[in-house]
């Protein structure tokens, strides 16, 4: 069974079993659950301050490195594997966005910050293509159809030619220029990680908040408003899905 990690009275079960760690979310599972210990030590270079072990999920049997506070097995001050970042759970009604996009999520998870970079590129592309831009058109001009469709704002677009350049760098070698380092053939953790919250944001505003909107007006009541002259982002995944 799934519990809350701040419960107090799980907290305590886990005492009760002995040799037991407090709930935490298993990276494996994704849920609440206590560890058994199964290998301890003090920890190599703070002795004094921590301990280190390896303890199995009771739901997944999957094992977790944890360190904790000696003296306060209730304090776990890391764990691995971390729990991995997926696409919000919106982008599912819009398989492909949603498959390049958590794609990105696990290259960069897995350390490699060029497939990252190429699996945002792709999940642009797609956001495009949903919403009529052409396959076979460049992503310029693909961004140019939802700016043209009002599906985005012009200064929008700028975060979405990120994932180009970094694509371009990424897969070619080539395009650094634009981001002022011509030199550049091959992109980094940093640059995977700033190119991934520009797509974040990019996605969030095309299809994750008008389908919070649509939910929301659903649990309210709200009518929908009336378009505006200048047209929405509500244009579409609100009203298609």
């Amino acid at each position: 069974m799934t519990r809350d990690p701040h419960d107090t009275d799980a907290r305590l079960l886990s005492f009760d079993r002995g040799g037991s760690m407090p709930v935490i979310v298993c990276p494996s599972c994704e849920r609440g659950s206590d560890f058994q210990i199964v290998a301890h030590a003090p920890h190599g270079k703070y002795s004094s301050l921590l301990e280190v072990g390896i303890g199995n999920c009771l739901l997944c049997k999957q094992p977790v490195y944890m360190e904790w506070e000696q003296r306060r097995e209730d304090h776990i001050t890391k764990s691995w594997p971390p729990l991995r970042r997926r696409a919000p759970s919106e982008l599912e009604e819009y398989p492909a966005v949603n498959r390049a996009f958590d794609e990105a999520l696990v290259c960069f998870q897995a350390g490699s910050a060029n497939g990252a970079m190429v699996m945002c590129r792709r999940a642009v592309a797609e956001a495009a293509i949903h919403f009529g831009a052409k396959r076979r058109d460049n992503i310029p001009t693909q961004l140019d159809h939802l700016v043209n469709e009002r599906r985005i704002l012009p200064e929008m677009r700028e975060w979405a030619d990120q994932t180009r350049i970094g694509g371009k760098v990424s897969a070619h070698g080539t395009g650094a220029k634009e981001w002022d380092d011509p030199e550049k053939e091959w992109c980094d953790e940093k640059d995977a990680n700033a190119v991934i919250e520009f797509c974040a944001a990019f996605l969030e505003y095309l299809f994750v908040i008008p389908i919070r909107n649509r939910e929301r007006r659903k649990a309210t009541g709200v009518q929908i408003a009336e378009q505006s002259e200048q047209g929405s982002n509500e244009q579409s995944p609100s009203a298609d899905a």
